[in-house]
């Protein structure tokens, strides 16, 4: 192999592995409940994903307790390769998850709408990575990431064409499930 044709090789394995692949069934599945975290922030920042229920609003919190309750959430099949992503958050309001292509914003939804709308995900795996991209696609062929910046409390879309966009990873976790007691029945829900 000559030099040429090898960094040819070595630069399209590396774009590949930028690029997320459609993999996430051992995390993501139908009823699965979860927790999302912000894979790019730093130490001792607060990443995990939270839902403020009764406003709509999302935020980082900083653990996975009853006092941060929207941190859980529960997937749904949406149809194909896509889910709905609800907040079991404790109070009233809007829940499901939602991607808004108008403004690039993300926000809680009073309901979830069919697939191609922004309540419908589509959660990509990073190759060579336990790393994952959440992607709604708003209209036909615009797609758009789920994007974080936990430092400074931001939680927004960026275009998925943009594959090193920082932010846009995130680690997908089942909730835990308590099983020594004492054990705050909250987390078993």
């Amino acid at each position: 192999m000559d030099k040429r044709a090898f960094l040819c090789t070595a630069a399209t394995y590396t774009l590949a592995s930028l690029w997320p692949s459609a993999a996430a069934a051992e995390v993501v599945e139908h009823g699965a409940t979860i927790s999302l975290r912000n894979a790019d922030g730093g130490p001792g920042r607060s990443r995990y994903l939270i839902g403020h229920v009764p406003r709509g609003g999302l935020g980082f919190a900083p653990e996975l307790s009853r006092t941060h309750s929207g941190t859980k959430w529960k997937v749904f099949r949406a149809g194909g390769e896509f889910f709905f992503i609800r907040c079991l958050g404790l109070g009233e309001g809007p829940r499901w998850l939602e991607g808004r292509a108008a403004n690039a914003g993300v926000a809680l939804a009073a309901e979830r709408k069919p697939a191609y709308s922004g309540t419908a995900w589509r959660v990509l795996r990073f190759e060579g990575s336990s790393d994952y991209a959440l992607e709604c696609e708003v209209a036909r062929g615009k797609r758009w990431w789920l994007r974080g910046v936990p430092g400074r409390g931001i939680v927004d879309l960026a275009p998925a064409s943009e594959q090193t966009v920082p932010g846009s990873r995130w680690t997908i976790s089942r909730y835990p499930v308590c099983i020594d007691p004492p054990c705050d029945p909250w987390f078993s829900r």
